[in-house]
């Protein structure tokens, strides 16, 4: 390898030994996420918060805050990056199809963390890569979920409803919405879970309702 070469890896290697880039560096992401959180769970914004989506996009603020202090180290290290990175957000936006917001908050987290890593910036690159695992970690422990109950009766949708709602908060759930349909005979249910429901959970603990207040029911989580 040309000395060139190694000087540039051996200054690269050596951020890992430079404990005051770890505090900087770390300093950096916490405050980013923890603004980006502050804004996230805003009281007045949760107090609204009665659809999937709504409960969900905290998240997907968190993962940008995350996303745009990368951004910011990564153009500060390298100003001709910003064009890439527009690029990339680009071809993310119209040929990529990843899904729900979160899911392309992630990808493009990968993304900026391999930039790191291409810039040598390896440090950012692996300390981004923990916060980003443990941030996705701790908001991804309880599901949003919504339940369809179909073909109530009028007369038993309050019955059916309360029904659920207490079978959903015996397993730890919380309900933060829900809708009614008199002309199609449907209730839903748009509850957090609690860590480690599954659909398999819900399903079973649905059967075990009195036939009076069972309906069929369509479990969904996110």
């Amino acid at each position: 390898m040309p000395e060139s070469g190694s000087h540039a890896w051996a200054d690269a290697l050596a951020q890992f030994t430079d404990f005051e880039l770890y505090g900087q560096t770390a300093i950096v992401l916490a405050l980013a996420v923890s603004l980006a959180a502050v804004l996230a769970y805003h009281p007045s914004t949760l107090r609204k918060a009665t659809t999937r989506d709504d409960i969900e996009q905290p998240k997907t603020m968190i993962l940008y805050g995350l996303v745009g202090s990368l951004v910011g180290h990564v153009v500060h290290v390298n100003h001709s990056m910003a064009l890439v990175i527009f690029g990339i957000g680009g071809l993310m936006r119209f040929r990529t199809d990843v899904g729900e917001a979160k899911d392309t908050g992630r990808l493009i987290l990968s993304a900026i963390v391999g930039i790191c890593v291409g810039l040598q910036s390896y440090l950012v690159a692996l300390l981004a890569t923990v916060f980003g695992w443990i941030i996705v970690w701790y908001l991804e422990r309880r599901s949003v979920g919504t339940v369809q109950l179909l073909g109530v009766e009028i007369a038993k949708m309050s019955t059916t409803s309360t029904a659920y709602r207490k079978l959903l908060q015996t397993l730890g759930c919380r309900v933060v919405g829900e809708t009614r349909s008199s002309n199609k005979g449907e209730v839903t249910l748009v509850f957090v879970t609690a860590p480690n429901v599954s659909l398999e959970t819900l399903n079973q603990a649905g059967d075990l309702l009195p036939l009076e207040a069972r309906a069929t029911a369509a479990w969904e989580l996110r």
